[in-house]
């Protein structure tokens, strides 16, 4: 029986990392930085993607914007379209006194599209999110989470539009 013809490599990798920044001079001096990467190893029945980022800005000589952000994922696909999902998501902002914010959360996800140019998934679950601000006590709470990613290659390998929305 003929199982496939010229099938994809049994792993595939994908990856992006992006700085910007600007600078101004005038009445108001103002200086940002940005930086962001996200990488994904895709099997059959695996999938991890780590993400991070960071975000710097200052007006004059005071700092208006910090914060960090970095992820990583696990998807195991029991079907080609529904698997099981784990993730770490740890941050930082010190602009809201966030000195740290934990989430852990596991749930079942479904793939309604995956294909070179465009990803479409949602993930639905349970997870355990742990505060700590410099000015508040700690707090841990268990939450209802969900999350839905869409991307589409407008350009292959040079312009994407993608949307990423967690709550």
């Amino acid at each position: 029986d003929v199982r496939a013809i010229n099938p994809p490599p049994p792993i595939r990798y994908q990856g992006t990392f992006n700085v910007g920044g600007n600078r101004t001079q005038g009445n108001t001096n103002t200086q940002a930085v940005n930086a962001s990467t996200r990488w994904s190893v895709r099997s059959d029945r695996h999938r991890m993607l780590a993400e991070g980022k960071y975000n710097y800005g200052e007006v004059g000589r005071t700092v208006t914007v910090r914060n960090t952000m970095a992820t990583l994922k696990y998807d195991f696909f029991f079907t080609r379209k529904i698997f099981g999902n784990a993730e770490g998501l740890l941050e930082k902002d010190t602009f809201q006194t966030l000195t740290l914010r934990t989430t852990l959360g596991a749930g079942l996800g479904y793939q309604f599209v995956d294909t070179k140019r465009t990803t479409v998934s949602a993930v639905a679950g349970l997870a355990y999110v742990g505060e700590d601000y410099t000015n508040a006590p700690q707090t841990t709470t268990a939450a209802g989470r969900w999350s839905l990613r869409v991307e589409f290659a407008l350009i292959p390998d040079r312009v994407k539009f993608f949307h990423k929305h967690e709550g």
